[in-house]
């Protein structure tokens, strides 16, 4: 456990203090850990944790962190038809930021990239049916509806299950023209899976950050191939 709680610090101390755990171990435990630390000079005075990454380092993270990237986005489910999004047929595109709190600047990045295609892009926060099921007709107005998943609240433990303004925004996705739907996971690679089983283009995208927005941007516009494929066993049989 690297990053136990205070809890288990008392429990510790009461284990050896009961003799269910000799001092003995403890001190192996501690003379190892500082030895490590000995050895890498964190108790230099002048050591730096931190170290600025130099030219070529900062290269190497960027192409790098692009290639997993662009190698890693998943097509779970998609056709010719539908893919990919041309500005020749469509031109209004809705992205919903799905997740438990409103972290709809997240996806301003993915916003800009879509906008810079020549994509006519708008960016809300959920899509809960209470909010919109006396206007579903508005909904209309745009030629795809992007739900985007960026749900962290499992994290570290948890139950990963969407509630919420996330369980009514599915309900409200599920009432659209599924033709209209994409849906990406940012996040837990099994909600797409799950909640969409009728949704024609399903990706999973694994992570929010910049070069994983990017990548499935360009997947989404034809500028690269869908490479991925699943890290995990899904429950149903969408891979195709």
């Amino acid at each position: 456990m690297l990053w136990p709680e205070l809890t288990f610090m008392d429990t510790l101390e009461a284990r050896i203090l009961r003799g269910e755990i000799p001092l003995e171990r403890l001190n192996d435990a501690v003379e190892r850990i500082w030895a490590l630390k000995e050895k890498i000079g964190l108790f230099e005075n002048e050591y730096n944790i931190f170290k600025e990454l130099s030219r070529d380092d900062k290269i190497f993270v960027n192409n790098t962190a692009r290639a997993v990237a662009e190698n890693s986005v998943t097509l779970l489910r998609g056709n010719e038809e539908l893919l990919p999004l041309d500005t020749n047929e469509v031109r209004n595109i809705l992205l919903v930021n799905v997740s438990e709190i409103d972290k709809s600047k997240i996806f301003l990045h993915t916003k800009k990239l879509l906008e810079e295609r020549g994509f006519n892009v708008f960016l809300r926060y959920s899509l809960s049916y209470f909010d919109w099921n006396w206007r579903m007709d508005s909904l209309a107005y745009y030629d795809r509806i992007i739900a985007c998943f960026e749900n962290k609240y499992f994290d570290p433990v948890g139950i990963p299950f969407l509630k919420g303004v996330e369980a009514e925004s599915v309900w409200t996705f599920n009432m659209l023209p599924k033709e209209q739907m994409i849906a990406v996971s940012y996040s837990n690679p099994y909600y797409l899976n799950y909640y969409f089983q009728h949704i024609p283009v399903l990706i999973n995208a694994y992570s929010s950050d910049k070069y994983m927005q990017e990548a499935v941007v360009r997947a989404l516009t034809g500028e690269i191939p869908f490479r991925g494929s699943s890290p995990v066993i899904l429950e149903h049989d969408i891979l195709k």
